[in-house]
């Protein structure tokens, strides 16, 4: 790649514009691309903690040139650049060997989605193309989108609620529904320039629960949720009215049979019954 001198003073500081072939223009326009100088290497990498892309500015020279990011400083964010995509570039205050990659445009050639979730971005009226105001980010098709939070995530809708729709929505964690932390987190305050420390929310806590079934049961929670594969247990304990008809009846059969000389193999009637699940989802798992 060409390397690009410091030009002897900053034009700025006698009181002149800049020149418009110097890269003291501060901003320019360009698109980034492979240098087929040096094949080995990519149009964009990561060099010394920072992401680097090559970019052919529109005069057709080549720069590297660092890519901008919202957050830095132990987080971070990456936005995918692709070749040809068309860009801003910024040189600040004028050094020609720090540019910087500091927006994005659209062209024909890379144009805004028309839809994003079944929504329409725009809407045509007439010979106009109104654009839709919502707030929208749809990644190219195949490009992995990863977002990563070091703290509790908190996504609350309004409206008439949330809609997540995928071919699997794999959770792995406890799962509570209708639940709420305990406390909520509480952000930190910036104070003497200090980085802000932030309290933790209070998990919540289900409430435990003991099975009434006949056999040791393991520890379980009061709210939680039945599977396919769990059987159902009713006993004395469960439906107690049932059970005390079945006794009842069974003893009056028993006595009336003894009274006949009749044999009754049930003298002592069942405590419990038990019964499997029928049907189960075809979609949806939930396991321990």
């Amino acid at each position: 790649m060409q390397a690009w001198a410091r030009p002897d003073q900053n034009p700025m500081d006698a009181g002149d514009a800049p020149h418009p072939l110097d890269y003291k223009n501060y901003v320019s326009l360009g698109r980034v691309g492979y240098d087929p100088e040096d094949p080995s290497l990519a149009y964009v990498r990561r060099q010394n903690g920072q992401y680097i892309a090559e970019v052919t500015l529109d005069d057709g020279d080549p720069v590297n040139a660092y890519l901008c990011h919202q957050q830095a400083g132990g987080g971070g964010d990456y936005l995918p650049v692709e070749p040809d995509e068309c860009v801003v570039i910024l040189w600040p205050n004028g050094f020609a060997e720090s540019p910087y990659v500091v927006a994005r445009l659209a062209d024909l050639e890379k144009a805004l989605p028309a839809s994003v979730c079944g929504i329409d971005t725009s809407t045509k009226v007439g010979q106009l193309e109104l654009v839709r105001q919502f707030r929208w980010v749809r990644t190219p098709t195949g490009q992995i989108y990863a977002v990563q939070s070091g703290g509790e995530m908190l996504l609350q809708a309004g409206g008439t609620g949330m809609r997540l729709e995928a071919a699997q929505i794999v959770l792995n964690g406890g799962v509570h529904l209708g639940a709420d932390f305990t406390t909520p987190p509480i952000p930190g305050d910036v104070v003497g320039g200090v980085a802000p420390v932030s309290i933790p929310a209070a998990p919540f806590i289900p409430l435990p629960d003991a099975s009434l079934s006949l056999e040791p049961q393991p520890p379980q929670l009061r709210d939680g949720i039945v599977r396919f594969q769990d059987p159902v247990e009713a006993n004395v304990f469960t439906d107690p009215d049932f059970f005390g008809f079945l006794i009842a009846l069974n003893a009056i059969i028993t006595t009336v049979a003894g009274l006949l000389a009749l044999p009754w193999p049930y003298a002592d009637p069942p405590a419990s019954l038990r019964a499997a699940h029928v049907r189960a989802s075809t979609r949806h798992t939930a396991n321990d």
